[in-house]
């Protein structure tokens, strides 16, 4: 229903706008019934018609990123698809009356910043405390964001904010930092030690090799 009557919206549909917002409406209620100032949606990381729905309705976003290639990519996606729904939305904004314009969030959604999580801690090794696996993609996070996430999409955010993980160290650490190397190298990750490693990362990996060898066998 929600993806039908998505297209619905843009002719002035009035089932479609209490469908494509109803999210909003209810948390609004919610939210005055509880005395909350904020109310959080948790989606899942994809941009289907469910969470494409959430999102417009929200006044803000963040986004959760492993350190990783699949995180820069998402980010992209994530830019392209805000873009042309914010342009959507500027539209509705423009053809529908007041009275049903004060359904949608005023000003549109807008990114807050992101948080890294998944990375495996190394105390002293960076400004982060991240492994250098994870650390060489968490450095690509902010120049992403500031190619693929337009200024207009951004909350009025400075450099350091924007440049920085929420909460700084305060990040959510695993172990597996494999995979991340393994993607930067372009190879099976039992084939990190021997390929042509950048000096950085010659002591980390080299320390571990018998770790990634071991790999192999399992997969």
């Amino acid at each position: 229903k929600i993806s039908s009557r998505w297209s619905d919206v843009f002719v002035g549909d009035d089932l479609a706008i209490r469908t494509i917002t109803n999210i909003r409406a209810v948390s609004e209620k919610y939210a005055q019934n509880i005395g909350a100032d904020i109310v959080i949606y948790d989606t899942s990381p994809s941009l289907g018609m469910l969470n494409r729905m959430t999102l417009s309705m929200a006044d803000a976003f963040i986004v959760p990123c492993n350190p990783d290639l699949f995180s820069i990519y998402g980010i992209k996606n994530i830019g392209r698809s805000l873009d042309t729904w914010s342009k959507n939305f500027a539209i509705l904004r423009q053809v529908l009356p007041v009275n049903r314009q004060s359904f949608f969030p005023k000003n549109g959604v807008k990114f807050l910043g992101y948080t890294i999580y998944k990375s495996t801690k190394y105390a002293g090794q960076n400004e982060w405390d991240l492994a250098t696996g994870h650390y060489n993609y968490a450095r690509q996070i902010p120049e992403a964001i500031q190619k693929s996430i337009p200024p207009e999409l951004r909350a009025p955010l400075d450099s350091k904010t924007i440049n920085t993980p929420i909460g700084d160290t305060s990040i959510m650490h695993s172990h597996q930092t494999m995979a991340t190397m393994s993607q930067k190298y372009k190879v099976p990750m039992w084939n990190v030690p021997d390929a042509n490693l950048d000096n950085g990362d010659k002591g980390t990996i080299g320390g571990n090799a018998a770790r990634y060898r071991d790999t192999q066998a399992s997969y």
